[in-house]
This record gives structure tokens, sequence and C-alpha cells, in this order.
């Protein structure tokens, strides 16, 4: 079978491949169509008012926190406000949100990925079932040189003779002159 005739196939079962699949969709297209607000009148929107709001508000609160942890009692007095929280909660509040933040970061999410990843002798750790043909189309047209190749799974083998090819070739090696080596670290 000449060349050209072999690449016009492939490229007419690729072809006829790619107008079978269905166009990917993201999971998160539902999600953002349904909460996308339509404008009804040309004046602001509910949700731009509302974030705007917020953004005031965290604002405000921010300079009053920081002139509450930083003007002295003695001034406070002065002005005459006179009930305010302990000094000591200018501390601890930041420390709280902090420890919150690390434990949820350092402990909680890598406690989660830890119990959802199924066990180490889980076949799912070597070989996905779903990973189909992963047979290599090479072709030397100009603009297949700059093509993405496809992802695919690899098997475990194609990986570990791959990977340890230098090794094999060095232990037949030295087999055949009966010298001993240790392992590669």
């Amino acid at each position: 079978m000449p060349a050209g005739e072999l690449k016009s196939r492939l490229h007419r079962r690729r072809a006829s491949v790619a107008d079978d699949r269905p166009s990917p969709v993201s999971p998160l297209q539902t999600l953002y169509q349904s909460t996308t607000a339509e404008p009804t009148s040309p004046g602001s929107k509910s949700v731009e008012v509302y974030g705007f709001v917020s953004w005031v508000a965290c604002l405000v609160a921010g300079v009053i926190y920081l002139a509450w942890a930083f003007i002295p009692d003695k001034c406070s007095r002065e002005m005459g406000i006179t009930y305010y929280p302990s000094k000591w909660w200018a501390v601890v509040i930041p420390t709280i949100f902090l420890l919150i933040i690390f434990w949820t970061a350092g402990v909680v999410l890598p406690s989660l990925s830890w119990a959802l990843a199924p066990p180490l002798t889980d076949k799912r750790l070597i070989e996905d079932p779903s990973r189909g043909d992963n047979q290599f189309v090479s072709s030397d047209t100009e603009s297949s040189k700059f093509d993405i190749p496809t992802a695919v799974d690899i098997k475990l083998s194609e990986v570990n003779a791959w990977k340890f090819r230098e090794f094999r070739r060095k232990r037949r090696h030295n087999h055949h002159n009966n010298e001993v080596h240790p392992l590669p670290e």
C-alpha cells in the first residue's frame, strides 16, 4: 500500500472518529448559564450593586478594626467612645482566622485527598480501563510536526521498558561478563 493512500485513509479515519464525538461541554457551563442574570433594564444590575456595597462595607469594617486596634484607650475615651471590646481580641481574631486557613490547607484538604485516593494495591492506579487504543499515528507532513500529540494512557510495561532500558542494557552486558553490580539508586 503506497504511503499516500495510507495517509489519506488515516486522515479519513480521524475525521470520521472526530465527527462522531460530541462536542466537549464544561461541567460548569450549565451552572454558569443558570446563574447568569439577563439584563432587564438599562439601569444598574443588582449583582454589581451588592458587590459594591459589600466591598465598601468590608473596607469600612477594616478601617474601624484597625482604628480600634491601634488607637490607644486614652484617645478613644477622649473622643467619647467608652464601650469597646478588649484589645486582646485585636490579636486573637486574626490569629483564629489564620489558624483556620492553615488548618484547612495543611490538614483538612490533604486528609480528604488521602481518604478519597484508592489504595496502592488498586489496579486503577496502574491501568485505566477506558484508555482505549493508544497506537500512535506518525505522519511526515509539515503541519504534523507542530501538532500536539494526543494524551493517552501508556501501559506500565511500556513505561518501565523505556525508563529502565539503560539499566537492562548494562545488566545484560554485565551478565555476559559475569560481573555483579548493585541496583541503581
